[in-house]
């Protein structure tokens, strides 16, 4: 029987693999920094907690493109208070 391993013969693949997983844990880190520092209406906060810590590399790419559109503004937080 013939091993399928397609990283054998293919050394560069493993630090490709490794280098996509490292970014997307560190643009995760950056994206929790982010939304524990900006105000966000009801559970929308806690929503994208559990987005990030659930689908860890591809949660920081949805939050940056549909997280901080929901943030709530100063002047929004200000008139709710």
């Amino acid at each position: 029987m013939i091993p399928l391993d397609i990283t054998e013969g293919f050394p560069t693949f493993n630090w490709i693999i490794f280098t996509v997983i490292i970014i997307g844990y560190i643009l995760n880190i950056i994206c929790l920094f982010d939304i524990s520092k900006l105000k966000y209406k009801g559970e929308t906060k806690m929503f994208w907690i559990v987005i990030l810590l659930m689908i860890p590399l591809m949660g920081g790419l949805a939050y940056l493109v549909g997280g901080r559109k929901q943030r709530v503004h100063e002047e929004e937080y200000l008139q709710d208070s």
